[in-house]
């Protein structure tokens, strides 16, 4: 086998969806000039970006074979608690940031802890902590709360170099450390190995329960850290800005080719995945559709490139068997 036909082989799908970018990008800007300006690409990315972030840890959790959907309210709790430290007097930015971060990860812990140690199915614990988040973030705030966003998460989030926002830039830090951790190091394959076979992931010494437990710490604490991203951009805080993200994050990982059952994919396929949904979002908007015909129109597109997705990974899964 030649070294093309093995590159295709094996990065194909990756490729295709970051084509399938492009011909969406170049299209649009056809019917719509303005579109490819400068200031709207900055935007684009960024709203690319933070899906991306927020589904660095969906990935993760993904390829263990689990799912996460406790992602939009440990988004919109990273959110207000990022916006309600922004109007208090001489705080340290850096330190609220980290203590968010922090929080995060720990609530994503719980999910491990239960998933991982107690045998609690992933869909229905992290749907509780979903829902036990939403309750509690409602009652605490009383449903609406008054803030600003800290300076540094205001200055990621808009600030920019040669027009790329820092937000982005952050992000392609983060694919580069991502990437890292899931080809060269134990950890990165231990997550692999038990998306494939937990039966021998078990006689092989692997400390399963940490692996997978972790995966959702790391979820948690991305989806924090979107939500604070999300804050600098919109520049306000609200009940439920996070619940987008729930579909988003699988969707993005499913549009990338890592397989729903866990074992296979990479990071790089999540990325196209993230920017593929951010330029169809900023298309349907660019149509001027009502939100109505808008949601429909996302929907069923993205259900039709997820089960594609999902079909081809599934033959192509076949093939090596």
């Amino acid at each position: 086998m030649s070294k093309t036909k093995l590159f295709m082989e094996k990065n194909g799908t990756i490729l295709s969806r970051y084509l399938i970018v492009i011909i969406l990008f170049v299209m649009i800007s056809i019917l719509r000039p303005g579109f490819s300006s400068g200031s709207h690409v900055k935007v684009l990315l960024l709203e690319a970006a933070i899906i991306g972030i927020a589904a660095i840890g969906q990935t993760f959790v993904i390829l263990t074979g689990g799912i996460d959907m406790s992602v939009p309210w440990l988004f919109t709790a990273g959110a207000m608690a990022a916006y309600v430290s922004g109007r208090v007097e001489n705080v340290n930015s850096v330190l609220v940031i980290l203590l968010i971060l922090l929080g995060g990860f720990a609530l994503g812990m719980i999910n491990g802890v239960a998933v991982a140690y107690l045998g609690v199915p992933s869909i229905v614990m992290t749907i509780g902590l979903n829902t036990i988040l939403q309750g509690s973030v409602t009652g605490l705030t009383s449903g609406a709360v008054n803030g600003v966003a800290p300076g540094i998460i205001y200055t990621l989030a808009t600030g920019s170099i040669f027009n790329i926002s820092y937000g982005f830039l952050l992000w392609m830090v983060l694919i580069a450390v991502v990437m890292l951790i899931l080809r060269k190091t134990k950890y990165g394959r231990s997550l692999y190995a038990l998306g494939n076979s937990r039966g021998v992931v078990y006689f092989s010494g692997i400390k399963r329960q940490r692996v997978e437990a972790l995966a959702y710490g790391v979820s948690g604490l991305f989806a924090a850290l979107a939500g604070m991203l999300m804050v600098g951009k919109t520049g306000s805080a609200y009940l439920g800005m996070g619940n987008p993200f729930q579909f988003e994050s699988i969707a993005a990982v499913a549009l990338g080719g890592v397989s729903m059952a866990g074992g296979s994919g990479s990071y790089m396929g999540t990325v196209a995945g993230s920017m593929t949904i951010a330029v169809l979002l900023a298309v349907l908007t660019a149509l001027n559709l009502s939100p109505a015909l808008q949601q429909i129109f996302y929907g069923l597109i993205l259900f039709v490139a997820i089960l594609a997705a999902t079909i081809q990974n599934n033959r192509k899964m076949s093939s090596k068997l």
